[in-house]
Protein backbone atom coordinates (compact mmCIF):
# COMPACT_ATOMS: atom_id res chain seq x y z
CA UNK A 1 0.00 0.00 0.00
CA UNK A 2 1.87 3.37 -1.14
CA UNK A 3 -0.32 6.83 -0.95
CA UNK A 4 0.23 8.84 -3.96
CA UNK A 5 1.23 12.30 -3.12
CA UNK A 6 -0.41 13.96 -6.38
CA UNK A 7 0.40 17.75 -5.28
CA UNK A 8 3.61 19.40 -7.47
CA UNK A 9 5.25 21.60 -5.37
CA UNK A 10 7.76 23.91 -7.63
CA UNK A 11 10.10 24.84 -4.69
CA UNK A 12 10.26 21.99 -2.71
CA UNK A 13 13.81 21.32 -1.15
CA UNK A 14 14.69 18.24 -3.29
CA UNK A 15 14.58 16.99 -6.73
CA UNK A 16 12.30 14.14 -5.69
CA UNK A 17 8.95 16.29 -5.72
CA UNK A 18 6.82 12.77 -4.80
CA UNK A 19 8.54 12.34 -1.67
CA UNK A 20 6.53 16.01 -0.99
CA UNK A 21 3.23 16.06 0.74
CA UNK A 22 2.93 20.20 1.28
CA UNK A 23 4.10 22.80 3.22
CA UNK A 24 3.34 23.59 6.74
CA UNK A 25 0.67 25.88 7.25
CA UNK A 26 0.76 28.97 9.66
CA UNK A 27 -0.60 27.08 12.76
CA UNK A 28 1.37 23.97 12.02
CA UNK A 29 4.42 26.11 11.41
CA UNK A 30 4.00 28.30 15.07
CA UNK A 31 4.03 24.73 16.67
CA UNK A 32 7.01 23.21 14.90
CA UNK A 33 8.70 26.30 16.16
CA UNK A 34 7.39 25.46 18.98
CA UNK A 35 8.31 21.34 19.54
CA UNK A 36 11.63 22.55 19.69
CA UNK A 37 11.53 23.92 23.15
CA UNK A 38 10.80 20.96 24.79
CA UNK A 39 8.37 18.13 25.44
CA UNK A 40 5.75 19.48 22.96
CA UNK A 41 3.90 16.51 21.44
CA UNK A 42 0.67 14.70 22.68
CA UNK A 43 -0.64 11.49 23.33
CA UNK A 44 -3.55 9.15 23.48
CA UNK A 45 -4.46 5.98 25.22
CA UNK A 46 -7.02 3.23 24.38
CA UNK A 47 -7.86 0.32 26.28
CA UNK A 48 -8.83 -2.99 24.01
CA UNK A 49 -10.39 -5.79 25.37
CA UNK A 50 -9.98 -9.22 23.35
CA UNK A 51 -7.39 -11.45 22.03
CA UNK A 52 -4.34 -10.13 20.41
CA UNK A 53 -0.32 -11.06 20.07
CA UNK A 54 2.00 -8.69 19.69
CA UNK A 55 2.46 -9.78 15.69
CA UNK A 56 -0.77 -8.39 15.02
CA UNK A 57 0.01 -5.29 16.86
CA UNK A 58 2.98 -4.79 14.90
CA UNK A 59 1.03 -5.51 11.55
CA UNK A 60 -1.88 -3.46 12.38
CA UNK A 61 0.10 0.05 13.36
CA UNK A 62 2.40 -0.94 10.12
CA UNK A 63 -1.32 -0.94 8.63
CA UNK A 64 -2.03 2.37 10.00
CA UNK A 65 0.72 3.86 9.33
CA UNK A 66 0.36 3.15 5.65
CA UNK A 67 -3.14 4.87 5.75
CA UNK A 68 -1.95 8.05 6.84
CA UNK A 69 0.03 10.24 4.89
CA UNK A 70 1.53 12.29 7.63
CA UNK A 71 2.33 9.11 9.77
CA UNK A 72 5.73 8.56 7.33
CA UNK A 73 6.70 11.99 7.70
CA UNK A 74 9.28 14.17 8.52
CA UNK A 75 9.94 18.20 8.42
CA UNK A 76 12.54 19.79 6.20
CA UNK A 77 13.17 23.71 4.67
CA UNK A 78 13.19 24.45 1.27
CA UNK A 79 16.02 26.33 -0.21
CA UNK A 80 14.28 29.46 0.79
CA UNK A 81 13.26 27.67 4.05
CA UNK A 82 10.24 27.24 4.09
CA UNK A 83 8.88 24.39 5.86
CA UNK A 84 7.55 21.13 4.09
CA UNK A 85 6.11 17.57 5.35
CA UNK A 86 8.08 15.64 3.38
CA UNK A 87 7.56 11.72 3.06
CA UNK A 88 10.28 9.27 4.07
CA UNK A 89 10.23 5.69 2.64
CA UNK A 90 10.87 2.39 4.77
CA UNK A 91 10.89 4.19 8.38
CA UNK A 92 8.52 2.11 10.88
CA UNK A 93 6.65 3.66 13.62
CA UNK A 94 8.97 2.30 17.00
CA UNK A 95 6.56 0.24 18.90
CA UNK A 96 7.55 0.21 22.84
CA UNK A 97 6.15 -3.48 24.15
CA UNK A 98 5.30 -3.95 27.85
CA UNK A 99 3.71 -6.92 28.97
CA UNK A 100 1.37 -7.68 32.31
CA UNK A 101 -1.48 -4.61 32.43
CA UNK A 102 -0.73 -5.01 36.63
CA UNK A 103 2.95 -4.52 36.55
CA UNK A 104 2.86 -1.05 34.12
CA UNK A 105 0.73 1.43 35.25
CA UNK A 106 -0.24 2.94 31.90
CA UNK A 107 -0.71 6.85 33.33
CA UNK A 108 2.76 6.43 33.88
CA UNK A 109 3.60 5.17 30.38
CA UNK A 110 1.52 7.89 28.89
CA UNK A 111 3.62 10.64 31.12
CA UNK A 112 7.17 9.38 29.66
CA UNK A 113 5.65 9.73 26.34
CA UNK A 114 4.64 13.19 26.55
CA UNK A 115 8.25 14.27 28.56
CA UNK A 116 9.78 12.82 25.40
CA UNK A 117 10.28 15.10 23.01
CA UNK A 118 10.10 15.17 18.96
CA UNK A 119 12.50 15.72 16.43
CA UNK A 120 10.75 17.37 13.52
CA UNK A 121 13.52 16.88 11.07
CA UNK A 122 13.36 12.99 11.93
CA UNK A 123 10.70 10.66 10.98
CA UNK A 124 8.19 8.91 11.56
CA UNK A 125 6.74 12.03 14.16
CA UNK A 126 4.61 8.74 15.88
CA UNK A 127 5.40 6.49 18.45
CA UNK A 128 3.70 3.49 20.23
CA UNK A 129 3.73 1.73 23.42
CA UNK A 130 1.73 -1.78 23.79
CA UNK A 131 1.33 -2.77 27.16
CA UNK A 132 -0.15 -6.28 26.62
CA UNK A 133 -1.87 -9.05 28.13
CA UNK A 134 -3.66 -12.27 25.77
CA UNK A 135 -6.67 -11.09 26.53
CA UNK A 136 -6.58 -7.42 27.39
CA UNK A 137 -3.90 -4.37 25.75
CA UNK A 138 -3.52 -0.74 26.63
CA UNK A 139 -2.09 1.19 23.67
CA UNK A 140 -0.57 4.38 23.71
CA UNK A 141 0.38 6.72 20.82
CA UNK A 142 2.30 9.60 20.89
CA UNK A 143 2.85 12.48 17.63
CA UNK A 144 4.38 15.39 17.10
CA UNK A 145 1.55 18.44 17.10
CA UNK A 146 1.79 19.43 13.79
CA UNK A 147 0.42 16.28 12.30
CA UNK A 148 -1.91 15.24 14.76
CA UNK A 149 -4.81 16.33 17.20
CA UNK A 150 -7.33 14.92 18.99
CA UNK A 151 -9.95 14.30 17.18
CA UNK A 152 -7.94 12.23 14.70
CA UNK A 153 -5.94 10.52 16.86
CA UNK A 154 -8.99 8.85 18.39
CA UNK A 155 -10.20 8.03 14.41
CA UNK A 156 -6.48 6.39 14.67
CA UNK A 157 -7.24 4.02 17.79
CA UNK A 158 -10.28 3.35 16.35
CA UNK A 159 -8.56 2.12 13.10
CA UNK A 160 -6.30 0.05 15.08
CA UNK A 161 -8.67 -2.04 16.27
CA UNK A 162 -10.62 -2.75 12.79
CA UNK A 163 -7.07 -3.44 12.12
CA UNK A 164 -6.69 -5.83 14.71
CA UNK A 165 -10.40 -7.66 14.12
CA UNK A 166 -8.88 -7.98 10.10
CA UNK A 167 -10.10 -5.03 8.62
CA UNK A 168 -8.56 -3.71 6.12
CA UNK A 169 -7.84 0.15 6.43
CA UNK A 170 -7.96 2.24 3.05
CA UNK A 171 -5.07 5.34 2.83
CA UNK A 172 -6.74 8.60 3.88
CA UNK A 173 -6.50 11.50 1.69
CA UNK A 174 -3.64 14.10 2.13
CA UNK A 175 -5.63 17.26 3.85
CA UNK A 176 -4.48 21.22 2.79
CA UNK A 177 -3.89 23.36 5.81
CA UNK A 178 -6.30 24.40 8.36
CA UNK A 179 -5.52 28.05 6.94
CA UNK A 180 -6.20 26.50 3.61
CA UNK A 181 -9.48 25.65 4.14
CA UNK A 182 -10.64 28.89 5.63
CA UNK A 183 -9.66 30.16 2.23
CA UNK A 184 -6.62 31.83 4.12
CA UNK A 185 -3.42 32.33 1.71
CA UNK A 186 -1.42 35.18 3.28
CA UNK A 187 -1.86 38.19 5.75
CA UNK A 188 -5.08 40.42 5.84
CA UNK A 189 -5.21 43.82 4.75
CA UNK A 190 -5.89 44.53 8.58
CA UNK A 191 -3.49 45.38 11.15
CA UNK A 192 -2.42 41.96 13.18
CA UNK A 193 -3.83 43.96 16.15
CA UNK A 194 -7.21 44.42 13.97
CA UNK A 195 -7.22 40.93 12.82
CA UNK A 196 -6.32 39.56 16.49
CA UNK A 197 -9.79 37.07 18.00
CA UNK A 198 -10.94 37.32 20.72
CA UNK A 199 -10.24 34.58 22.39
CA UNK A 200 -6.38 35.69 22.08
CA UNK A 201 -6.84 38.64 23.62
CA UNK A 202 -5.36 37.56 27.21
CA UNK A 203 -7.36 38.91 30.33
CA UNK A 204 -4.47 38.81 32.59
CA UNK A 205 -0.78 38.28 32.48
CA UNK A 206 1.26 36.31 29.81
CA UNK A 207 2.29 32.73 30.29
CA UNK A 208 5.87 32.31 32.22
CA UNK A 209 7.51 28.95 30.91
CA UNK A 210 9.32 26.31 33.13
CA UNK A 211 12.90 26.02 33.06
CA UNK A 212 13.58 22.67 31.94
CA UNK A 213 12.01 19.53 32.86
CA UNK A 214 13.84 16.61 34.47
CA UNK A 215 10.87 13.94 34.76
CA UNK A 216 7.92 13.05 33.85
CA UNK A 217 4.75 15.04 34.61
CA UNK A 218 1.84 13.47 36.93
CA UNK A 219 -1.44 11.86 34.78
CA UNK A 220 -4.17 10.28 36.57
CA UNK A 221 -7.32 8.91 34.75
CA UNK A 222 -10.96 9.19 35.99
CA UNK A 223 -14.00 7.23 34.56
CA UNK A 224 -17.45 8.02 34.66
CA UNK A 225 -20.05 5.16 34.41
CA UNK A 226 -22.27 5.25 31.79
CA UNK A 227 -25.66 5.87 34.19
CA UNK A 228 -23.68 9.27 35.52
CA UNK A 229 -22.38 10.33 32.29
CA UNK A 230 -26.11 9.91 30.82
CA UNK A 231 -27.75 11.60 33.50
CA UNK A 232 -25.18 14.46 33.10
CA UNK A 233 -25.83 14.84 29.41
CA UNK A 234 -29.75 15.13 30.00
CA UNK A 235 -29.01 17.54 33.02
CA UNK A 236 -27.07 19.96 30.63
CA UNK A 237 -29.55 19.87 27.99
CA UNK A 238 -32.06 20.48 30.46
CA UNK A 239 -30.04 23.37 31.88
CA UNK A 240 -29.50 25.05 28.31
CA UNK A 241 -25.97 24.66 28.04
CA UNK A 242 -23.65 21.77 26.92
CA UNK A 243 -21.47 18.67 28.49
CA UNK A 244 -18.52 20.47 27.68
CA UNK A 245 -19.18 23.60 29.51
CA UNK A 246 -20.89 21.56 32.77
CA UNK A 247 -16.81 19.85 32.57
CA UNK A 248 -15.45 23.51 32.60
CA UNK A 249 -17.59 24.47 35.79
CA UNK A 250 -16.95 21.01 36.92
CA UNK A 251 -12.82 21.74 36.90
CA UNK A 252 -12.85 25.30 37.76
CA UNK A 253 -14.68 24.36 41.02
CA UNK A 254 -12.70 21.85 41.66
CA UNK A 255 -9.42 23.86 41.29
CA UNK A 256 -10.45 26.24 43.96
CA UNK A 257 -11.60 23.68 46.38
CA UNK A 258 -8.07 22.00 45.91
CA UNK A 259 -5.90 25.36 45.12
CA UNK A 260 -6.03 28.74 47.60
CA UNK A 261 -4.34 30.69 44.36
CA UNK A 262 -7.43 29.70 42.31
CA UNK A 263 -9.46 31.31 44.70
CA UNK A 264 -7.85 34.91 44.43
CA UNK A 265 -6.67 35.38 41.16
CA UNK A 266 -8.57 35.12 37.82
CA UNK A 267 -8.59 31.58 36.28
CA UNK A 268 -8.76 31.41 32.66
CA UNK A 269 -10.07 28.20 30.96
CA UNK A 270 -8.55 27.39 27.88
CA UNK A 271 -11.07 25.67 25.16
CA UNK A 272 -9.87 23.47 22.22
CA UNK A 273 -12.77 24.06 19.59
CA UNK A 274 -12.27 21.39 16.56
CA UNK A 275 -12.32 22.77 13.13
CA UNK A 276 -13.20 19.70 10.91
CA UNK A 277 -16.85 20.20 10.82
CA UNK A 278 -17.03 23.77 9.87
CA UNK A 279 -14.38 23.32 7.43
CA UNK A 280 -15.42 19.97 5.80
CA UNK A 281 -12.63 17.99 5.97
CA UNK A 282 -12.29 14.44 6.68
CA UNK A 283 -10.69 11.88 9.38
CA UNK A 284 -7.12 12.63 8.16
CA UNK A 285 -4.57 13.14 11.38
CA UNK A 286 -3.43 16.16 10.99
CA UNK A 287 -3.95 19.46 12.81
CA UNK A 288 -7.44 20.86 13.02
CA UNK A 289 -8.42 23.07 15.93
CA UNK A 290 -8.22 25.93 17.57
CA UNK A 291 -9.62 27.73 21.07
CA UNK A 292 -11.89 29.58 22.97
CA UNK A 293 -10.34 31.40 26.48
CA UNK A 294 -12.81 31.63 29.17
CA UNK A 295 -11.89 34.07 31.80
CA UNK A 296 -13.40 33.70 35.57
CA UNK A 297 -13.07 36.33 37.97
CA UNK A 298 -11.46 35.47 41.11
CA UNK A 299 -14.91 35.18 44.03
CA UNK A 300 -17.22 34.56 41.73
CA UNK A 301 -20.30 32.72 43.72
CA UNK A 302 -22.31 31.22 40.47
CA UNK A 303 -23.87 28.26 40.62
CA UNK A 304 -22.84 24.88 38.92
CA UNK A 305 -25.23 25.47 35.91
CA UNK A 306 -25.23 29.08 35.92
CA UNK A 307 -21.43 29.04 35.00
CA UNK A 308 -21.91 26.88 32.61
CA UNK A 309 -24.01 28.30 30.92
CA UNK A 310 -21.84 31.66 31.08
CA UNK A 311 -18.99 29.47 29.39
CA UNK A 312 -21.43 28.54 26.67
CA UNK A 313 -22.02 31.92 25.90
CA UNK A 314 -18.24 32.66 25.91
CA UNK A 315 -17.66 30.57 23.57
CA UNK A 316 -20.38 30.87 21.15
CA UNK A 317 -18.01 33.42 19.49
CA UNK A 318 -14.89 31.44 19.23
CA UNK A 319 -16.70 28.64 17.84
CA UNK A 320 -18.50 30.38 15.08
CA UNK A 321 -17.25 29.95 11.62
CA UNK A 322 -16.51 33.83 11.34
CA UNK A 323 -14.85 33.45 15.21
CA UNK A 324 -12.55 30.44 14.19
CA UNK A 325 -11.34 32.18 10.67
CA UNK A 326 -10.91 35.37 12.56
CA UNK A 327 -8.41 33.22 14.94
CA UNK A 328 -6.74 31.74 11.60
CA UNK A 329 -6.40 34.76 10.08
CA UNK A 330 -4.40 36.02 13.27
CA UNK A 331 -2.06 33.14 13.07
CA UNK A 332 -1.44 33.69 9.29
CA UNK A 333 -0.82 37.16 9.67
CA UNK A 334 1.66 36.30 12.80
CA UNK A 335 3.74 33.63 10.46
CA UNK A 336 3.67 36.16 7.58
CA UNK A 337 5.52 38.33 9.43
CA UNK A 338 8.68 35.92 9.84
CA UNK A 339 8.77 33.58 12.32
CA UNK A 340 11.50 32.87 15.03
CA UNK A 341 11.88 31.17 18.30
CA UNK A 342 11.49 34.50 19.84
CA UNK A 343 8.35 35.48 18.20
CA UNK A 344 6.68 32.12 18.54
CA UNK A 345 6.95 32.13 21.96
CA UNK A 346 5.93 36.02 22.59
CA UNK A 347 2.77 35.42 20.51
CA UNK A 348 1.77 32.13 21.96
CA UNK A 349 2.47 33.05 25.92
CA UNK A 350 0.46 36.25 25.04
CA UNK A 351 -2.50 35.48 22.99
CA UNK A 352 -2.90 32.37 24.13
CA UNK A 353 -1.90 32.38 28.29
CA UNK A 354 -4.53 30.48 30.46
CA UNK A 355 -4.65 28.16 34.09
CA UNK A 356 -6.08 25.02 32.61
CA UNK A 357 -6.47 23.70 29.18
CA UNK A 358 -10.10 21.12 28.21
CA UNK A 359 -9.29 19.57 25.70
CA UNK A 360 -12.86 17.79 24.95
CA UNK A 361 -13.24 15.57 21.42
CA UNK A 362 -16.76 14.77 22.82
CA UNK A 363 -19.04 11.51 22.21
CA UNK A 364 -17.13 9.75 19.79
CA UNK A 365 -19.04 8.83 16.47
CA UNK A 366 -18.29 4.91 16.34
CA UNK A 367 -18.83 1.87 17.60
CA UNK A 368 -16.78 -0.04 20.77
CA UNK A 369 -17.12 -3.19 19.41
CA UNK A 370 -15.29 -4.75 16.65
CA UNK A 371 -15.93 -8.62 15.90
CA UNK A 372 -13.92 -10.53 19.20
CA UNK A 373 -12.16 -7.26 20.12
CA UNK A 374 -14.20 -4.10 22.19
CA UNK A 375 -12.71 -0.67 22.54
CA UNK A 376 -13.83 0.01 25.74
CA UNK A 377 -11.58 3.19 26.55
CA UNK A 378 -9.74 6.06 24.88
CA UNK A 379 -8.06 8.48 27.19
CA UNK A 380 -6.82 12.05 26.08
CA UNK A 381 -5.40 14.18 25.56
CA UNK A 382 -2.16 14.11 27.60
CA UNK A 383 0.73 17.12 26.36
CA UNK A 384 2.83 19.91 27.80
CA UNK A 385 2.78 23.06 27.00
CA UNK A 386 5.89 24.00 28.91
CA UNK A 387 4.05 27.09 31.16
CA UNK A 388 4.47 27.07 34.84
CA UNK A 389 1.82 25.65 37.19
CA UNK A 390 0.16 23.81 33.94
CA UNK A 391 -3.01 22.36 34.37
CA UNK A 392 -4.08 19.89 31.41
CA UNK A 393 -7.41 18.13 31.33
CA UNK A 394 -8.43 15.97 28.40
CA UNK A 395 -12.05 14.65 27.70
CA UNK A 396 -13.64 12.14 25.38
CA UNK A 397 -16.58 9.71 25.94
CA UNK A 398 -16.88 6.21 24.24
CA UNK A 399 -18.97 3.07 25.40
CA UNK A 400 -21.28 5.63 26.99
CA UNK A 401 -18.87 6.51 29.38
CA UNK A 402 -17.24 9.68 30.11
CA UNK A 403 -13.36 9.58 30.36
CA UNK A 404 -11.16 12.47 32.05
CA UNK A 405 -7.34 12.68 31.61
CA UNK A 406 -5.34 14.75 34.05
CA UNK A 407 -1.57 15.74 33.48
CA UNK A 408 0.22 18.65 35.29
CA UNK A 409 4.15 19.23 37.18
CA UNK A 410 1.86 20.80 39.72
CA UNK A 411 -1.39 18.35 40.26
CA UNK A 412 -3.71 20.16 42.49
CA UNK A 413 -5.07 18.31 45.67
CA UNK A 414 -7.90 15.87 44.87
CA UNK A 415 -8.98 17.16 41.38
CA UNK A 416 -10.47 14.50 39.87
CA UNK A 417 -12.23 13.28 43.07
CA UNK A 418 -13.54 17.07 43.21
CA UNK A 419 -14.57 17.25 40.04
CA UNK A 420 -16.26 13.57 40.29
CA UNK A 421 -18.15 14.97 43.55
CA UNK A 422 -19.83 18.27 41.53
CA UNK A 423 -20.66 16.50 38.55
CA UNK A 424 -22.50 14.04 40.36
CA UNK A 425 -24.05 17.05 42.81
CA UNK A 426 -25.17 18.98 40.01
CA UNK A 427 -27.09 16.49 38.23
CA UNK A 428 -29.22 16.29 41.17
CA UNK A 429 -29.16 20.48 42.12
CA UNK A 430 -30.06 21.50 38.92
CA UNK A 431 -31.27 25.00 38.78
CA UNK A 432 -34.15 24.78 36.08
CA UNK A 433 -37.35 22.39 36.85
CA UNK A 434 -37.69 19.22 34.89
Amino acid sequence: MKIDFTSKITDAPSSDSTDFIRPLGAFEEIYQLYTQTGPRGFAYAAEIVGPTTIDAWRKAIDQIQQSQPFFSACIEPNPGGKPYFRHVEGVSIPMRVLNGISQHRWETEIAKEVFEPFSGDVAPLVRAVIIHEPARSIVIIAAHHSISDGMSMTVVLRDLVRALSGETIDCYPVLPSQEESFAIFGPSSASAAESEPAAAQPSGPPLVLRQEDTEPPTVESLRLDSELTTRLAERARVEGTTMHSAICSAVLQAGRKGSRAWNEKPVRVFSTIDTRKICGVGDTSALYFLGGISPIEPGLQAGFWDLARRITAELAGPRSREGLKMSCQALANVASQGLDMASTLQFLTHAFAFEIIVSNVGKLPFSSDYGALRLRSIWGSSFLTGAVDEQIVGVGTIDECLHVLYTSYTPIPSFLENMKSLLSEACVLGSRTD
